[in-house]
């Protein structure tokens, strides 16, 4: 009796001070909050509002969109708007106007607040698909929703008006649904409206998933041809934004160059960074090859994050399915390795309110070019955990799940 008592403690004792996927979403929540709290005091003592993105004006990005429609229902040609510094304002899939002319027939501002509550109404989606497809318990969708909620790249795209969100759903999507026609319609759309989704048919390709690949590549050629007049404006557009790297709110690993000079400019760099990126891509999945295709997809949304050679912060949103990935993974191994603490570091860097940082602690630095660092500096570190991290087969991760259900049976018992 008193041995059977003392193999409950010890069990006991082993499930509290085991690494679970629970206290590493507890802890990265913990994180953001603080940061938060700094910034409430911060906006107190500085007397100024609080205040977490630079808004130019609300919606921004989608009255680019919105103007954009009207253009081209007009007989104009969108892409050839530009702002005062020669910045093509409407750079996104010519696909993404069947999206906005429905919403012509409203003024603008009725307009955007449809958009605002559309992406709010995506983000829920995708954390309820991130949250089902994980099987995640009562306290861990808790604490999802609560670092979503807190997570500066999802209060970006909110206040900007873009479409990541959406975007984020159907990749969400593409792992949820179990029919393969219906992934790849999924899939067709969301690189339909982010192109460098399309970096997800190379996962597709190695584990010979030609049906779902079929079916993206069909749903975007037709998406792409119903603008046809437009591919070639496009790609004209995203040549010239190739080029750009210096802007402050890039969370590319190229923009770490331009803190202290005009390296990024140059072609020796531009090549030598595409080089690294892909080299790094081709590692993971290397490392990953005996992983399942959704661990490979999901580990490929950061280097959308990193692609050459201007990503802004709406695209971070992508690693919150990463996180939950990387919890369990840890959870299956059991300890912290480095790279699973560079991991956490830089997706917490990644989640820096940069532009409010910079307002309230600009004495700390004398510049701005600090805060908006930690960014890139995040993705940065979220690559390298993830390209030379230790793999986790999927067995082990299948047999920690078990062992932590049979722990929790035998304490109740």
């Amino acid at each position: 009796m008193a041995h059977t008592a003392l193999r409950a403690s010890q069990q006991n004792a082993a499930a509290a001070n085991r690494i679970t996927p629970l206290v590493i979403l507890r802890r990265v929540f913990i994180a953001l909050f603080l940061q938060l709290q700094v910034l409430v005091f911060a906006s107190l003592v500085s007397q100024k509002p609080l205040q977490f993105v630079q808004k130019i004006r609300l919606q921004v990005d989608f009255q680019d969109f919105y103007q954009a429609a009207i253009d081209w229902a007009n007989g104009a040609n969108p892409y050839l708007r530009v702002d005062q510094f020669q910045y093509h304002r409407f750079n996104k899939p010519a696909p993404i106007l069947w999206i906005i002319l429905p919403l012509t027939r409203f003024s603008e501002t009725t307009a955007a607040h449809i958009v605002y509550a559309a992406n709010l109404l995506a983000i829920a989606i995708a954390l309820w698909g991130i949250w089902r497809y994980f099987k995640l318990n009562h306290s861990e969708s808790l604490f999802l929703f609560g670092i979503g909620s807190m997570f500066f790249p999802l209060i970006f795209v909110a206040e900007r008006g873009n479409l990541d969100a959406l975007m984020l759903m159907l990749v969400v999507l593409t792992l949820t649904l179990k029919n393969p026609i219906a992934k790849g319609v999924a899939l067709g759309l969301s690189v339909a409206l982010k192109l460098y989704t399309a970096l997800l048919l190379v996962p597709l390709a190695v584990n010979r998933r030609w049906k779902q690949a079929t079916a993206t590549l069909v749903i975007c050629a037709a998406l792409f041809a119903s603008f046809h007049p437009l591919f070639l404006p496009f790609l004209h557009t995203q040549m010239a934004r190739s080029a750009e790297a210096h802007l402050v709110e890039n969370i590319s690993p190229a923009a770490l160059a331009t803190i202290s000079g005009s390296y990024a400019e140059g072609r020796a760099f531009k090549l030598t960074y595409l080089a690294l990126w892909l080299l790094s891509y081709l590692r993971m999945l290397v490392r990953h090859r005996r992983s399942s295709l959704d661990v490979q997809t999901i580990y490929s949304l950061p280097w959308m994050m990193a692609m050459p050679f201007l990503v802004l912060p709406y695209t971070g949103i992508l690693l919150l399915p990463v996180l939950v990935l990387r919890s369990r993974e840890i959870a299956a191994r059991g300890l912290l390795t480095i790279h699973d603490y560079l991991f956490l570091g830089g997706f917490l860097l990644v989640g820096v309110q940069a532009p409010a940082m910079t307002d309230y602690f600009m004495w700390l630095t004398h510049s701005h070019r600090f805060f908006y660092a930690l960014n890139p500096l995040g993705t940065t570190f979220v690559i390298g955990s993830i390209a030379f991290g230790p793999a986790v087969r999927e067995e082990a991760f299948h047999t920690q799940v078990r062992h932590d259900v049979e722990v929790r049976e035998y304490s109740i018992a």
